[in-house]
């Protein structure tokens, strides 16, 4: 291919965030197109970036501050990110992203303990469905006031 055809083939990728996201989708995109990829625009695309098995730790810890909920939602759920990280996203003021750390299969009997208070009923439905709640939690939900839960 001419640099030309190269040219044009970036600024078309560039214009489209459907492409984008199959990048970002494809098995075995380049650490640095994940890093650019993971600046777009469209939360959508940063989402697939979180989603990805190769995305840099330095990459994802920056995406742990992404000002999309859905983006820290994903990233929360991505069982290859650290426990500080987990932690962090446990913490966040979005039930939403909470919600993505009950869902994510690492995350730890003292979290999910912790996140069993929550007001949202949906983040404690997903507490008392995860499979490393503490059976004194479950006991406690099973009291809970909601009907949900």
């Amino acid at each position: 291919m001419t640099d030309d055809a190269d040219d044009i083939i970036r600024r078309e990728v560039a214009r489209h965030s459907i492409i984008r996201r199959e990048v970002a989708r494809h098995s075995t995109p380049p650490p640095s197109a994940l890093q650019k990829l993971a600046e777009d625009p469209e939360y959508l695309v940063r989402g697939q970036v979180v989603r990805h098995p190769n995305t840099p730790p330095a990459v994802l810890q920056k995406l742990a501050n992404d000002r999309d909920r859905e983006v820290r939602f994903e990233l929360a759920q991505n069982n290859t990110i650290s426990m500080a990280l987990l932690q962090k996203l446990a913490d966040d003021p979005e039930f939403l992203v909470r919600s993505g750390v009950v869902k994510n299969s690492n995350t730890t009997p003292t979290m999910l303990q912790k996140l069993a208070d929550n007001p949202v009923n949906s983040v404690r439905v997903c507490v008392a469905c995860h499979h490393n709640t503490p059976f004194d939690v479950l006991a406690v939900l099973v009291q809970d006031m909601s009907e949900r839960v």
